[in-house]
């Protein structure tokens, strides 16, 4: 096989991927009222030191900023977020885990382990690191593309 058609059936593989994973963790996470969107949200949400703004989390995200304020404002309705204006500048909401969320974050954690280990356990650790690697240098180069789009370029 050639390069070109690793490349296509990779990109395939990726999409193929993101589906089914989407599609599984929505499965997971009915009970609590969470769609798999929200999950990976709140991840992004709890993952930095201080309250994130829309458009932060935008970045973060890597979705425009009208997504992420819908999947906040749902997240807000469930009671897993409280979005609120920053002190500084009344135009800015920012966005914080409420303590249902850190409840349900406690909850998690193992059978979230458990899940992971399935999922990789037929890849050995320098395999993991192997992809991981591979996966933020196309990430990249994908960033990089669609800002030269964004900005006219080619």
């Amino acid at each position: 096989m050639e390069r070109q058609s690793y490349e296509r059936e990779i990109v395939v593989r990726l999409f193929q991927l993101s589906n089914t994973l989407q599609s599984y963790m929505d499965l997971l996470l009915k009970d609590d009222n969470l769609t798999a969107k929200q999950f990976f949200m709140m991840i992004v949400i709890g993952s930095q030191p201080h309250d994130l703004n829309l458009g932060e989390i935008s970045e973060l995200f890597g979705t425009s900023h009208q997504n992420v304020k819908q999947i906040c404002l749902k997240l807000e309705k469930s009671g897993y977020v409280k979005i609120y204006k920053d002190e500084k500048d009344q135009r800015v909401l920012r966005v914080k885990l409420t303590p249902f969320a850190q409840a349900f974050w406690a909850k998690r954690d193992q059978s979230d382990d458990q899940t992971m280990r399935k999922m990789f356990q037929k890849l050995e650790t320098s395999d993991l690191k192997r992809m991981l690697s591979s996966l933020i240098s196309v990430l990249d180069e994908t960033n990089a593309l669609k800002t030269a789009l964004i900005e006219g370029g080619k």
